[in-house]
């Protein structure tokens, strides 16, 4: 035991009010404390003879988070499963049996199909496409607009010409927050175009529509909310802003499918994600030549391991997020967001504009994306788009070596940023590297705020007095996170 405490060895602390590195929330106790429990029971809910109560459990999240999305009760279903890219994988196979179930038995015999997603979507959609035998290179990107939300018109451009060329579209996967902007793509008129083009071209099958909300999903909680009531008791602008990204998220109900992820901002440990289908019928159906609906049977007689990826499966996510449903319930995660919106916009008014640039404040989630300010350039920085590619080379070498500064400091208490690389935004660059300042805990106040600024302006400082920086441009271009 003395060796194994060696493995949180340099590992963060996401409690620590200095730490807004990522979307990386504290679990609450009680979902730690249950985990023990379902370890020490040991169930594998592939089958529940031998997991208890656990998928009953299941379906009751399940449930409850379909009437978020307002998806038919008695169609939807849904599985907890590894993560966001495990949703994908779910939501891809799906996508290409209902373009062609023959693929179930005879695997993609040719190089026809394609998946359809915007710049602002996860990068992992490339790797889904590796593993589901596509290609990356059938991943179709879609621009974005200044608000990082996909272009219809380019949209609708693309997926003609596609159909055109006798594609087949795998699946249409949207985004229903991303990390760094909280972008929603605009799902029911996507929705509108999908359905029109399959009249017009006669298609015999409905691309899929995939919502990629493991972040955004936790807006619809504001689904009942009373916007007009609440306004007098909070900023106003604050509750015009998650009014606002209620509405784009709310639009998920057009959607096929989408992925859910408690991990991320319902403070349940890795992992405890949920993969959810509009039609139980296509994923009970996952695995077989025709479509068929499974309905539980008996105690003993439900086996689940034939329409999901895992076979053995764990129940921790399942309990874990149950129990934040009943424990925060929805009037908690709403003041939840209100919380961290008030955070955000403190951290905002106390940022030093003259040491770090605001990239991101169109954004509607908690994250803020900067870049520290290289002096000799400072008035660069007030249009990005016309500077040289030789100068944001070195802007990002520097914003890279200020984070391995910060990263790499450990005689000293520092906050802890986040780092992107290639961050796609409306910015005519093809790679800008940036930092995230995204606050998560509930707890932090006025009083961290202004720690944490004034830790992140000293570091600064220090960093622009050293004679040297740690890696040079090639270096940079060897080491930085792909």
């Amino acid at each position: 035991m003395e060796r194994a405490v060696e493995v949180f060895e340099n590992m963060i602390r996401w409690q620590h009010p200095l730490v807004m590195h990522n979307i990386n929330p504290s679990p609450l106790i009680d979902t730690v404390a249950f985990r023990v429990l379902v370890n020490l029971y040991n169930p594998n809910c592939l089958w529940d003879y031998v997991s208890g109560q656990f998928i009953p459990f299941e379906k009751e999240v399940i449930y409850k988070l379909k009437e978020l999305i307002q998806w038919n009760k008695d169609l939807v279903d849904g599985v907890f499963t590894f993560g966001g890219k495990a949703s994908l994988i779910y939501a891809v196979k799906i996508g290409i049996n209902k373009s062609d179930r023959s693929t179930i038995t005879q695997g993609i015999v040719n190089k026809d199909y394609v998946v359809i997603t915007s710049d602002s979507c996860h990068y992992s959609i490339e790797y889904v496409c590796n593993l589901l035998g596509l290609g990356t290179s059938n991943c179709i990107r879609v621009k974005v607009d200044k608000k990082d939300r996909v272009v219809l018109s380019v949209f609708k451009e693309i997926l003609i010409k596609l159909i055109q060329q006798k594609k087949k579209i795998a699946c249409i996967i949207l985004s229903g927050g991303n990390s760094i902007n909280n972008a929603i793509d605009p799902i029911k008129s996507i929705y509108a175009i999908v359905q029109s083009l399959v009249k017009n071209f006669k298609l015999d099958y409905t691309p899929h529509i995939h919502v990629d909300s493991v972040i955004g999903w936790l807006w619809l909680v504001f689904r009942k909310f009373n916007f007009e009531q609440k306004s007098y008791y909070v900023n106003s602008d604050i509750i015009k802003k998650i009014n606002k990204t209620y509405k784009k998220i709310a639009q998920i109900k057009y959607a096929d499918s989408a992925g859910i992820d408690f991990h991320k901002n319902a403070f349940s440990p890795y992992n405890t994600s949920v993969f959810l289908v509009r039609d139980k019928k296509h994923l009970d159906s996952i695995n077989r030549m025709t479509l068929i609906e499974n309905q539980l049977d008996k105690p003993g007689n439900n086996f689940i391991q034939h329409h999901t990826i895992e076979h053995s499966r764990s129940g921790d996510g399942i309990i874990s997020a149950w129990i934040a449903l009943q424990e925060i319930g929805y009037d908690g995660f709403q003041n939840y967001v209100i919380q961290m919106m008030k955070i955000k916009d403190k951290l905002l008014s106390s940022l030093n504009k003259d040491e770090f640039k605001i990239i991101n404040e169109f954004g509607e989630g908690f994250c803020i994306a900067v870049i520290p300010i290289i002096q000799q350039y400072t008035n660069m920085y007030s249009n990005l788009n016309i500077v040289s590619g030789e100068i944001i080379e070195e802007m990002n070498t520097y914003c890279f070596n200020f984070f391995g500064f910060i990263s790499r400091n450990n005689s000293k208490m520092v906050p802890i940023l986040g780092f992107a690389a290639n961050y796609q935004s409306f910015l005519n660059i093809k790679c800008l590297n940036i930092l995230k300042i995204y606050p998560m805990s509930p707890f932090v106040g006025s009083k961290e705020i202004n720690r944490f600024m004034k830790l992140l302006n000293s570091e600064k400082v220090c960093f622009d007095k050293l004679p040297t920086k740690p890696l040079t441009a090639n270096e940079f271009k060897a080491n930085y996170p792909k």
